[in-house]
């Protein structure tokens, strides 16, 4: 009797999920006019790192400090370097470009920082003149290159605009990728 019982709930439960599933959509595939979508952010190189002009912070990110600096992550672009000897005055001093970057730490006069996917280690001895000392090509897995972490429509990958190195959430017009 219980397992009669049993497979009578099973059925009844399975009924009720099968009633409230949404049928299939022929025409879900078709793209829209217009949607909120994944755009891919382009670099010429991912692997240009180079020092250049302090910037304004747009997107800042997480921060390191050491010996009175300041090093700040500008979220997928590098990261900003400050002077804070003086705390009232805190002194922009460079920028480096790490394209991709989202994380990095400091030991001696080296930065480990992600570009992309590659973890790289920089001199910063001279914040004129970073030098990259060691690659490791794809040491970690932050981004996919070939479509955005959420599934729905995004903005098709043009490889003669660059390598991505990012994406951004905007809307799109009748895009013609969907993961």
């Amino acid at each position: 009797m219980k397992t009669l019982q049993f497979i009578t709930y099973c059925g009844i439960a399975l009924m009720a999920f099968a009633v409230s599933c949404t049928p299939f959509d022929p025409d879900e595939n078709t793209p829209p006019k217009q949607t909120e979508g994944w755009a891919p952010v382009y670099a010429p190189s991912a692997t240009a790192i180079k020092s250049a002009a302090p910037r304004t912070i747009e997107n800042g990110g997480k921060i390191y400090i050491k010996s009175g600096m300041l090093y700040q992550i500008e979220s997928g672009k590098g990261v900003h370097i400050l002077n804070i000897t003086d705390p009232k005055n805190p002194q922009k001093v460079s920028f480096i470009e790490i394209p991709g970057c989202q994380e990095m730490s400091i030991m001696g006069n080296v930065m480990y920082a992600n570009n992309v996917n590659d973890l790289v280690s920089l001199d910063i001895s001279d914040l004129n003149n970073i030098v990259e000392k060691d690659r490791k090509k794809d040491a970690f897995h932050l981004l996919n290159k070939n479509h955005p972490a959420s599934r729905g429509w995004f903005e098709c990958i043009d490889p003669s605009k660059g390598e991505v190195i990012g994406w951004e959430l905007k809307t799109l017009y009748s895009p013609k990728c969907l993961y």
